[in-house]
């Protein structure tokens, strides 16, 4: 339906786990690809190390419909304390 795109990265470094709960969307390695149209709820987590604490995990969802991709970009990169690196 759309082209895939990166999952946010953090700026600590450590990595980023997002899972996608429900919804039309695949997560393969680090890309997430909308499937179809609907509504999509993501969960991000990031465990923690020597020098960070974990952090909490966040939910956060989306109407997919055509032409959205730009708009979900910009939503996923400003959620909690994640962004998007391109």
């Amino acid at each position: 339906m759309n082209q895939p795109f990166p999952i946010p990265t953090s700026s600590s470094g450590l990595t980023v786990k997002l899972s996608v709960v429900s919804g039309p969307a695949t997560l393969t390695g680090n890309v997430l690809q909308l499937t179809g149209t609907g509504t999509v709820v993501l969960a991000a987590s990031q465990a923690g190390n020597a020098d960070y604490l974990p952090a909490t995990t966040e939910t956060t969802s989306f109407k997919v419909v055509s032409g959205t991709v730009g708009a979900i970009v910009r939503k996923v990169q400003t959620k909690g304390m994640v962004t998007i690196n391109n």
